[in-house]
């Protein structure tokens, strides 16, 4: 199962590098059904540390090919980070455990907060998949005519989503930059990994100072691991049609999404 495990640290790097988003989802569920690690709270955090690491090399690559609305992205990404910080440090540790209880079943917290990351993966997968036939307009026309506002309210929202859930939130961000502030799909996806890249460090760094107990050899191997599947993945999203990406990562994180409603229901 290990060998398992870390061979899916390659696949969790090259859907990042490929698709901007979705790699968080894989690691929640590789740490916590391949790695067996009980404890929500550290699946999460070391969900966002690979992340973090895995967009950041990401972003360099994108940066090189001009997949990166710089102005934009720093603008949404502010709020996005302080969101993240404030659910890592403060939010999550509120939460009781168990949530509530229906006759003897108790609805624990590791189960509510997937669920949250399910509901929010159904629907974003299916605007997705939607919208893939719809012409989008240069990111240069119509990403200067939205209130800032608007995107700093937008990102806050999904910085506060992300790190309740652990997850890197690139499954949100591309569809509100493909869908609210009309971006081409690569540099959604580009843009997106830059977010990740500082968003994910400070989400983690506010795991730190709550205390987790953090295992570095073990995320030194896998973190490795998941560079070299970004690697892999930022070659082919040079290679795949932009048309193409937008259905195929709809309909990936719709599948994430069955995967981990199946696997919990099994467990109640």
């Amino acid at each position: 199962m290990e060998i398992l495990g870390y061979g899916l640290a390659v696949v969790i790097g090259l859907v990042m590098g490929l698709m901007g988003g979705g790699g968080a989802i894989l690691a929640v569920m590789v740490f916590l059904y391949i790695f067996q690690i009980p404890d929500i709270d550290l699946v999460t955090a070391y969900s966002i540390m690979m992340i973090g690491l895995g967009a950041t090399v990401a972003t360099i690559r994108h940066a090189q090919k001009g997949n990166i609305a710089f102005k934009m992205g720093l603008i949404f990404a502010i709020p996005v980070i302080l969101g993240t910080y404030f659910a890592r440090i403060y939010l999550i540790n509120l939460i009781p455990d168990p949530i509530f209880s229906i006759g003897t079943l108790d609805i624990s917290k590791r189960l509510f907060i997937l669920s949250i990351l399910c509901i929010l993966l159904l629907y974003a997968s299916v605007r997705m998949i939607r919208s893939a036939n719809q012409k989008q307009d240069s990111v240069e026309s119509k990403v200067a005519d939205t209130p800032y506002v608007k995107v700093i309210l937008l990102g806050l929202a999904i910085g506060l989503l992300s790190g309740l859930v652990g997850a890197g939130g690139g499954f949100l961000i591309i569809p509100v930059l493909v869908m609210f502030l009309h971006f081409p799909i690569k540099k959604a996806i580009g843009t997106t990994l830059l977010i990740l890249a500082m968003k994910s460090f400070i989400g983690f760094i506010g795991d730190m100072q709550a205390g987790r107990d953090i295992d570095w050899a073990f995320l030194g191997i896998f973190g490795t691991l998941v560079v070299i599947g970004v690697l892999i993945g930022v070659v082919l999203s040079s290679r795949v049609p932009s048309q193409k990406l937008r259905p195929a990562f709809g309909w990936f994180i719709l599948s994430m999404a069955s995967l981990i409603l199946v696997k919990e229901f099994l467990l109640i």
